[in-house]
């Protein structure tokens, strides 16, 4: 009740010096593991900046802490129905760890949305890992059982699969022949079109539980209206100074405005800043979708181009972007997706979805014929408990939720 009214009292102040302008908001990302809360402030004409940036910061602390606890109702932790955050609430004296863990969240970002009149700090925190982790709360020091598949009957081969690729994209009919959509949860569970279980979280080693999660999740990355700037960059091409473009990868009318804007910049026709943005909107344009097999997808990548190139230059029939700030984050991308691909290994079994095991979409179904795949080797078996699993997801549930 005291920390209540000391929060109250604390807004009552910020009202003359800070308000609050836009929205906060709270997703998950389940492809990188992350919960992240955003809270954004407006800052007003007469203050002292210095003075009143961490007393802001700390409230803009206090807002993403109670967005936290929004997200925890939406995250689901198995097929029992349960949220992360009614588990928790059930789990007695530990359940005073979540506190800790959100008193440490992780400053991720801290930006100027309409200059400096405006604040937005994002937190971030961690849902697998050994420390500071959800998982960690979920699963303590409690000893785990793994559960050894069994082979499935009748049917004993071997294949050279390094894991499994499970794509739950688009709309499934669940058991009761409702139409619902795979909804991402802590533990996931995989059933055959008779009902029958064929792997759950008791079947995955506890230390992989807890270390990275059962599953990788990742989305369906396409060309999205919601995000127009996200697009593919080649891996091949990033250099030791930036990345490196192919003008013969692309097309004729493209490498006709590419040569035309670095021309009129050379000869002062147009400024460099001008022509870095041309040349990133350009190029972004170029890119969609262009590399989806070999490449990368980073989101805003136009607006990343336009910020963090901070020269170019064209010769030999190649586009150089220079940038220090570009190659790291690039290449943080590039180490990301070999992390990603090593998750199921280099040749891991392929399987679409059939169903959905409810109406929550929290329970995956596949073919009889997959499930006799995976049960009927020893490799799959051993690539299960050792979640080498990925499940593609369409990426409805990237983003909970805002509040304005």
């Amino acid at each position: 009740m005291i920390k209540r009214k000391s929060f109250v009292l604390c807004i009552l102040f910020f009202t003359s010096v800070f308000s609050v302008f836009a929205s906060n908001n709270y997703r998950v990302d389940w492809a990188d593991g992350k919960v992240y809360s955003s809270a954004v402030f407006s800052l007003g004409r007469d203050y002292n900046y210095p003075a009143q940036h961490l007393l802001l910061q700390e409230e803009a602390k206090n807002q993403a802490e109670i967005n936290f606890y929004r997200v925890f109702k939406s995250i689901e932790v198995s097929d029992n129905g349960q949220n992360l955050y009614e588990y928790i609430d059930a789990m007695g004296e530990r359940k005073a760890l979540l506190f800790s863990l959100l008193n440490q969240a992780h400053l991720h970002r801290l930006e100027y949305p309409l200059g400096h009149q405006n604040i937005k700090v994002t937190y971030s925190i961690q849902l697998y890992g050994r420390e500071n982790s959800i998982m960690n709360i979920l699963l303590g020091d409690r000893s785990q059982y793994t559960q050894e598949l069994p082979a499935y009957i009748g049917e004993t081969y071997e294949n050279n699969y390094t894991g499994i690729v499970i794509d739950a994209r688009g709309e499934l009919t669940s058991f009761s022949g409702e139409k619902v959509k795979i909804m991402p949860s802590l533990f996931l569970t995989v059933r055959d079109a008779d009902g029958e279980v064929v792997f759950n979280r008791y079947n995955v080693r506890p230390e992989v539980l807890l270390e990275r999660g059962m599953v990788k999740y990742s989305y369906d990355i396409k060309d999205s209206q919601s995000n127009p700037s996200s697009a593919y960059v080649p891996i091949s091409e990033l250099c030791a100074e930036g990345l490196l473009i192919k003008l013969d990868d692309l097309s004729e009318k493209m490498r006709a405005e590419i040569d035309g804007i670095v021309v009129a910049c050379n000869k002062g026709g147009i400024s460099k800043e001008k022509a870095r943005n041309t040349l990133a909107k350009t190029l972004t344009s170029e890119l969609k979708g262009k590399y989806a097999s070999t490449g990368i997808m980073v989101d805003n990548l136009e607006e990343q181009l336009s910020a963090y190139t901070t020269d170019f230059s064209m010769g030999r029939g190649q586009l150089l972007l220079k940038g220090t700030r570009l190659l790291k984050s690039l290449i943080l991308l590039k180490s990301d997706l070999k992390k990603a691909e090593k998750r199921a290994g280099n040749n891991p079994l392929r399987i679409v979805a059939y169903g959905a095991g409810s109406k929550s979409g929290s329970v995956i179904v596949i073919s009889n014929k997959n499930a006799r795949e995976i049960l009927a080797a020893t490799s799959t078996r051993k690539a299960i408990a050792e979640g080498k699993i990925e499940v593609v997801i369409d990426d409805d549930y990237g983003f909970i939720g805002m509040e304005e």
